[in-house]
């Protein structure tokens, strides 16, 4: 009778004897929904390794393609990394803007 079980749920049923066999049928009612449930989700963690795998592969591919542009051609990357900023600045703005206007 850990907490997880139905009969916590039912709220101090615990102790009893009385019905049995519905607390059996709950049970296994219970049991089966959860192995349905992980059956369902199988392979949900691994597929999480694999978006941290992209993510990682990503930031090391972009730090390889962007050290040597920044080296050969300093005033283009200086350039388009202002441009990034200020863009990214005005898009936080508007969304922000867009929520205190939803506000009043």
């Amino acid at each position: 009778p850990s907490g997880g079980t139905p009969r916590a749920a039912e709220g101090g049923r615990q102790g009893r004897r009385e019905g049995g066999e519905e607390d059996r049928n709950a049970y296994f009612l219970f049991r089966l929904q959860h192995q349905k449930m992980h059956a369902k989700y199988h392979g949900h963690k691994s597929m999480h390794r694999e978006i941290v795998l992209v993510l990682v592969a990503t930031l090391v591919l972009a730090q390889i393609l962007l050290v040597p542009w920044k080296q050969r051609h300093c005033q283009s990357y200086s350039a388009i990394s202002l441009s990034e900023r200020q863009l990214f600045c005005s898009c936080i703005a508007l969304w922000h803007q867009f929520f205190l206007s939803l506000e009043a």
